[in-house]
């Protein structure tokens, strides 16, 4: 009896749980947060636009990139349902509107190019109790990212239709991430970059971390950037800015999406910073390149780029991309490192912005002969050879003193004379290296008639021919000396 008892009351218990268990979840369907009363407020003051559903729904096709557990608790992305469409608005609890409008500003430049699809904002504003929200477009995405080729090629055309007569930068300052992004209009890119993108990053580290190795050396390598862009056009187009796959999509139809930006006007090829984390194969390279030029030197201007969000990384999450960004800048550097070792290494020569610069003092004055500027050291080093001998004779110290006599000498002493020998050695080894370079061998002619005195020569070995030459001394005795038959005959009698 007691058995049963014991039984009856928890069965008892476990109903009353359940049922307020129930009751509790139906409260907390049923209630409405004071976050989505605000926004219900603030979209009511539009009198276009009336609510008659809220849904809050996880967004895992729409993702928003979280930075920090500050940042993670005050963002949130709902879905509203109005009878004039579905919008969507992202609320932040701890930032004022200024992030959000520099997001829609963006975010409407991009959509006026009508080349990639991109939310279109609506409303920017401030909550109430704190913090802003952003009201924009509602997309449904698909299953999938999309195509890259397709990608590629309308990333491409926005770049491509969109550039600032300004210069580079933007209208707005606005963020990286969690990260302020300085927008000030510059009209050199590189000066941008180097104070606008790589210097308040290296500032920001070295503030936050304290880290004053990687500021000093990222400091150097600002100073040398200049010369990675030689020959290179930069026009100032319209960049996403924080393109990683987070911020890529597609639609129901498969047409690429991109959201989330960090906009400004900028040199085309900063919008693969990211590219160690979007993913970007082949074909949305070629694609690309197939509607934006692609400029010389791409490849070596890649890590730079990606410099950058590194060192943001390292800003926002700590040492964990501390080595990467290092890596990057220690590579830069040992670049130009090893060609201020050929500067070193050859006479005569200096490296400026990455050329070199040749150039000889005239014996007894203290005037100097330009020599030329040249793309490669050897060119300048073999400019300077041609100036030294003619100049200084066989007292000249040479770079290469096993080339003398395969340089053309000057045609006089006069300064333009020397200029014009020393360019056209330099043009030779140019020509020289670029076979080299393409595995092309040398075609070189040998006139074998005036090598072997032809026909001289033929003559000379007939008269050889008639004379005995000397007899030598029999290494066998005559007894065992072969007997020649009288059928045989022999060139030379020595009877």
């Amino acid at each position: 009896m007691v058995i049963f008892n014991f039984h009856l009351a928890a069965i008892i218990i476990g109903l009353l749980l359940s049922t307020t268990f129930i009751v509790l979840i139906c409260m907390r369907l049923s209630a409405v947060s004071p976050r989505e009363l605000e926004l219900r407020s603030e979209l009511g003051r539009q009198p276009e636009h009336t609510i008659k559903g809220l849904e809050s729904i996880k967004l895992a096709t729409f993702p928003t990139m979280v930075y920090n557990m500050e940042a993670l608790h005050s963002i949130e992305d709902i879905q509203y349902d109005t009878d004039a469409g579905s919008f969507f608005v992202k609320t932040n609890r701890g930032i004022g509107p200024s992030m959000f409008e520099g997001e829609a500003i963006g975010l409407s430049a991009m959509y006026a190019t009508n080349s990639i699809r991109v939310p279109k904002p609506y409303k920017v504003g401030a909550l109430p109790t704190g913090g802003s929200f952003i009201i924009m477009e509602f997309i449904e995405f698909g299953m999938s990212r999309g195509d890259q080729s397709v990608l590629g090629r309308k990333l491409a055309e926005m770049h491509k239709a969109a550039k600032s007569e300004k210069g580079f930068g933007f209208d707005v300052d606005n963020t990286i991430g969690s990260t302020p992004q300085i927008n000030t209009w510059t009209s050199d890119w590189v000066e941008f970059y180097a104070e606008h993108r790589l210097g308040y990053q290296l500032k920001l580290v070295l503030k936050k971390f304290g880290d004053s190795i990687i500021y000093e050396k990222g400091q150097r390598l600002m100073k040398n950037l200049r010369p990675l862009f030689e020959g290179v056009v930069i026009e100032p187009c319209l960049l996403h800015g924080d393109l990683w796959s987070g911020n890529i999509s597609a639609d129901k139809k498969g047409n690429p999406v991109i959201l989330d930006p960090a906009c400004y006007y900028g040199h085309n090829e900063a919008e693969f910073g990211m590219s160690w984390c979007a993913g970007f194969g082949g074909s949305f390279y070629n694609s690309y390149f197939e509607v934006m030029l692609k400029q010389p030197g791409f490849e070596n201007r890649r890590d730079l780029y990606m410099l950058y969000h590194y060192l943001n990384h390292y800003n926002l999450f700590g040492s964990g991309y501390r080595s990467s960004a290092m890596s990057i800048i220690d590579d830069y550097l040992r670049i130009f490192r090893s060609e201020e070792d050929q500067n070193r290494k050859y006479r005569g020569i200096r490296c400026r912005s990455r050329k070199w610069v040749s150039e000889i003092r005239e014996p007894r004055k203290a005037k100097r002969i330009w020599l030329g500027t040249y793309p490669r050291p050897e060119m300048a080093a073999v400019a300077y050879d041609v100036a030294a001998l003619a100049l200084k004779g066989g007292d000249a110290v040479l770079n290469f003193p096993e080339c003398v006599g395969c340089w053309a000498a000057p045609v006089s002493l006069s300064p333009g004379d020397i200029r014009a020998a020393a360019e056209a050695a330099a043009a030779a080894v140019a020509v020289r290296m670029e076979r080299e370079k393409s595995g092309e061998k040398e075609v070189v002619f040998v006139d074998e008639e005036e090598l072997f005195d032809m026909p001289f020569l033929l003559m000379n070995m007939a008269e050889g021919m008639l004379m005995s030459p000397p007899r030598l001394s029999p290494t066998w005795s005559d007894d065992h000396s072969p007997e020649v038959s009288e059928a045989e005959s022999t060139l030379w009698s020595y009877s």
